[in-house]
């Protein structure tokens, strides 16, 4: 009878050992995803900082001040319409003609850089998606819309491959909401 008892306490000692086992593995790995997911939304944080920054928010100021200067032809783009060739061909034709060409420039190339970063951070799942998506859904799209037509040529003036990438991906889910 003690052998048997000692049997019994033996099993669930082992059955209780091993559990516990099971539990810290689960455990440990939990804690390790709950450490990513928090060190994600981090990151996707720090963009949104980097967005409101004075760099990134004097370049969006540049690229609305161009359209500002050209605000009757906007008023006539959302009225009528325009083609992408009619619309290309107004942008290069004004920034031919304004003083602050090369300023414009550089503005979109970093704002297409930043949202290039954002996309592959995004993508790479560093940072969290439901932050990225709840910020820069909204804020791409109207960079990917407003300049879609002219990304290609950005492209070759640049030497970027796929000029408004980050903004096209970024601006997907808010596509798929509407």
């Amino acid at each position: 009878m003690k052998d048997r008892l000692r049997e019994y306490i033996t099993l669930a000692v082992q059955v209780i050992g091993v559990l516990g086992v099971f539990f810290g593995v689960y455990k440990y790995y939990s804690d390790i995803e709950m450490t990513r997911q928090i060190e994600a939304r981090k990151q996707a944080l720090s963009y949104v900082e980097r967005y409101g920054a004075t760099e990134l928010r004097n370049h969006r100021q540049e690229a609305l001040e161009f359209w500002l200067k050209h605000s009757d032809v906007v008023t006539h783009i959302r009225k009528q319409g325009a083609s992408e060739d009619a619309y290309r061909a107004f942008f290069f034709a004004a920034l031919d003609h304004d003083q602050s060409s090369k300023t414009l420039l550089n503005a979109l190339y970093a704002m297409n850089n930043f949202y290039d970063q954002v996309a592959f951070c995004r993508e790479s799942r560093v940072c969290d998606e439901e932050v990225i998506d709840a910020y820069f859904c909204e804020n791409a799209n109207i960079f990917f819309t407003t300049y879609d037509p002219i990304f290609d040529s950005l492209g070759q003036m640049s030497g970027v491959a796929d000029f408004g990438r980050g903004a096209r991906e970024l601006a997907k889910p808010c596509a798929s909401r509407s």
